[in-house]
C-alpha cells in the first residue's frame, strides 16, 4: 500500500466514525418522543389480535349453533319449531350481536 493510500484509509475511517457517532447521537435524541406511539402501537395491536380470536370463537359457536338447529330441525319434523330450536336460535341472534358489536 502507498503512504497516500494508507492516508486516505486513516480519513475515511475517521469519517466515517464521525458519520457513525453523529446518526447514533441523532437517534438518542430523536427515538425519544416516538416511544409512547411505539408502546400504544404494542398496546393496540394486543388488542386487535385479542378481538380478532373473540370474534373467531364467537364465529365458530355461530356456526356450532346452526348446526344443531339443522339438527334438531331435521329431528323434530315439521311440526314447527321446538323450544329448543327457538333458544338456539335465540342464542345465534346474540352471539350475532356480539360479534357485530366488537366489529
Amino acid at each position: 500500500m502507498i503512504p497516500s493510500e494508507s492516508k486516505m484509509k486513516g480519513e475515511d475511517d475517521c469519517v466515517l466514525g464521525f458519520l457513525h457517532r453523529s446518526v447514533l447521537r441523532r437517534n438518542a435524541a430523536e427515538t425519544a418522543p416516538f416511544e409512547s406511539v411505539y408502546r400504544s402501537n404494542l398496546a393496540l395491536r394486543g388488542l386487535v389480535d385479542d378481538f380478532q380470536y373473540r370474534c373467531e370463537i364467537l364465529d365458530h359457536k355461530v356456526v356450532e349453533q346452526g348446526m344443531e338447529i339443522d339438527r334438531i330441525s331435521a329431528e323434530s319434523g315439521s311440526k314447527g319449531p321446538s323450544k329448543n330450536e327457538i333458544r338456539q336460535r335465540e342464542k345465534i341472534e346474540k352471539l350475532q350481536e356480539q360479534l357485530n358489536e366488537k366489529l
